[in-house]
Formats: structure tokens, sequence, C-alpha cells
């Protein structure tokens, strides 16, 4: 991106800059300009040549910061641009993996089976008490409910 391309206007606190799409990639300019919405106001906007027209307004007074602002956006354009190539380069082996990974953890690949409910229809859902002869089938509220007055009185005095 050279000087050039870049506009500062300190009245309107704006810097304008616009990328040309022969050197950098569309979703990268949308990359770059995403990273600086919470910083400043963005507007996106196509010029007559074809170029995309990035706009940076500045929420704050600090007028001394927006040339700072041209140059962190060049420098995220760079890196988004770089994203990007190394993506394209590189997309088919990360996929490979993240679908390799998933079929690892269980997440299948290829076509997927309906499942079979078929077992749980056979169970006798009802509200009647089951054996527990372990005594594990209790309500949080019973194990670690609030004590009574009582209790807490007890407990206090073991201590």
């Amino acid at each position: 991106m050279s000087t050039a391309a870049t506009t500062v206007d300190t009245a309107n606190r704006s810097v304008r800059v616009e990328v040309d799409l022969g050197v950098h990639a569309r979703d990268a300019v949308f990359g770059a300009a995403y990273v600086f919405i919470d910083r400043c106001y963005v507007w996106l906007d196509k010029a007559a040549n074809g170029n995309l027209v990035v706009e940076l307004r500045a929420r704050g007074d600090d007028d001394s910061a927006l040339e700072d602002l041209a140059g962190e956006f060049g420098n995220e354009l760079l890196a988004q641009s770089t994203r990007s190539a190394v993506y394209e380069r590189s997309g088919d082996l990360i996929q490979a993996i993240v679908n390799r990974a998933l079929v690892g953890a269980g997440a299948g690949g290829g076509a997927t089976s309906a499942l079979d409910l078929s077992e749980l229809e056979s169970l006798e859902l009802d509200d009647e008490p089951f054996d527990d002869p372990l005594g594990i089938a209790m309500s949080w509220e019973e194990k670690y409910g609030k004590k009574s007055p009582d209790e807490e009185k007890t407990e206090g005095s073991k201590k």
C-alpha cells in the first residue's frame, strides 16, 4: 500500500485508504476492517476504478492518532492478506486435518446414519420409585440443601 492511496482528513477526523484489489483480496480487506470496528467507525465503498475504499473515522477527540490509525490498518491488511494467501495454498491440508480430527472424535464422516430409538420405546418410564440399594439417587436439595436452624446450631457446637 503506497502513501498516495492514504488520505488523512483532520476536519472530518477520518482516514481514507484506497486498496488495490489486484494486490489484496476482498476478504483480507473485510477482515482488516473488522478488526477496527471496536476502535473507530468503518465505512467501505467501491471507487470508480474498482478499488475498495476504506474510511476509518475516529471515535474520540484525538486527531494526532489518525496517521497511526492508517498505519495500523495497513499492517492489519498485510496480516490478513498473508493469512488469505496461506489458506489458499494449504486449505486442502487444513480441511483434511479438521476432517480427520472430527472423525477421530466420533463426529463421523461421510454418510450419517439415522439414530435407532427403538430401545427407548421398551423402557418403562413411570413415576413409581425404583430400587436404590446404594442410596445414590437423591436430589441436590436433599444432599446439599439449606440446613434447618437446629442443624446449624448442632454443627456449630461440634466445631
